[in-house]
């Protein structure tokens, strides 16, 4: 705790006296939120969490083990990001798009579905197919048993009219790419080596790489214990793009600087406002903090009159991660942890609230 204290501490006032413009309201906020999270993050089984502000980390920290009382857990550990690999199938494909004439907004039909769909409607959740699929990847169907059901539904209503969330459906975009003679695992590298990290893999992952396993929380003889569990057996494998991203902590604060627009070279600031336009009402207004959600092109939008909030929660039973960041004040998260436990998502989202009042 000390060392990881001492890390923040030294780079946050490396940061307020390299930066001139800093707000010293906005340091403050971090470092308070900061010392928040070394005090509970000791509660978790494992994780890993960054801080950026302007760009530059300002704290980072790995605690805990990948699998039971075994494997520390480092920067370069690999943890299934669940939901979170969302935005990154989004990014790989806005890749693509900056470097090629593949289109989001251009509409196919696809055979597994009836209507003409674009990238955009497919990674927005407003094709206007309200099926999940989570019932049957969790019975173990394979890949083209769920695109078989998938056949079987009829639309709810027209395309960008309304908003089902859906593992199955966000899949299609491979099936999208590969009617486009592309392929998303390929965009994925790509995007990877331009960033220089190799801390971002998709299913199947290889064995030599450090994964953390998810755990659960069980009571035994009335007391909390915490249970490994296996590989995430289904999602990975069958809606790769929804769920199938594995992610370190160190690839992850990359993926953080290219979603905050440090990385133009990779992805332009313009194909990034364009991901983050807001697509379909997701949520009613939050009356506690006066947000109202929205869903964009892979990611979720949070807006006030005034602000934006950019971010996303993933969670596999025994796994949870949040990544999200607020465009105005050049501030951005990520939270990865190898325990079913709420601690992501509410620290994550309390976290990005700090900035929009």
């Amino acid at each position: 705790m000390l060392r990881d204290s001492l890390i923040f501490f030294i780079l946050f006032f490396l940061c307020s006296a390299s930066i001139a413009t800093a707000s010293n309201d906005n340091l403050l906020k971090i470092k308070k939120f900061a010392e928040e999270c070394q005090r509970e993050k000791h509660t978790l089984q494992g994780g890993a969490i960054a801080i950026l502000y302007k760009g530059r980390v300002v704290y980072k920290t790995t605690f805990g083990k990948r699998i039971g009382n075994r494997q520390k857990i480092t920067a370069d550990t690999l943890f299934p990001l669940a939901s979170v690999s969302k935005p990154i199938s989004a990014l790989s494909i806005a890749f693509l798009a900056e470097h090629s004439d593949f289109s989001f907004e251009k509409k196919i039909k696809l055979s597994c579905i009836g209507t003409d769909i674009s990238m955009k409607d497919i990674l927005s959740h407003s094709t206007g197919y309200d099926f999940s699929g989570n019932p049957q990847i969790e019975r173990g169907f394979s890949r083209n048993a769920l695109l078989s059901q998938i056949s079987k539904q009829c639309p709810k209503c027209r395309v960008g009219e309304c908003y089902f969330y859906s593992n199955a459906i966000f899949s299609l975009s491979e099936e999208f790419l590969k009617a486009n003679e592309l392929n998303l695992r390929n965009a994925v590298v790509a995007m990877s080596d331009r960033l220089g990290v190799n801390g971002i893999h998709m299913f199947p992952i290889k064995r030599n790489h450090a994964i953390a396993y998810p755990h659960l929380v069980i009571k035994r003889k009335g007391k909390r214990v915490l249970k490994s569990l296996p590989f995430p057996p289904y999602y990975p494998k069958t809606v790769s793009s929804a769920a199938g991203v594995f992610a370190s902590l160190n690839g992850m604060i990359e993926i953080l600087k290219l979603s905050s627009g440090y990385r133009e070279d990779v992805i332009s600031r313009k194909m990034l406002r364009y991901l983050y336009t807001p697509v379909v009402k997701s949520h009613s207004k939050d009356k506690r903090s006066g947000i109202k959600k929205y869903y964009a092109i892979g990611w979720r939008v949070g807006k006030t009159s005034n602000k934006k909030m950019i971010f996303h929660g993933g969670s596999i039973n025994g796994v949870n991660s949040f990544i999200g960041f607020v465009p105005s004040a050049e501030v951005g998260i990520v939270i990865l942890t190898n325990q079913q436990s709420s601690f992501p998502s509410k620290k994550g989202l309390k976290f990005c609230e700090l900035f929009m009042h």
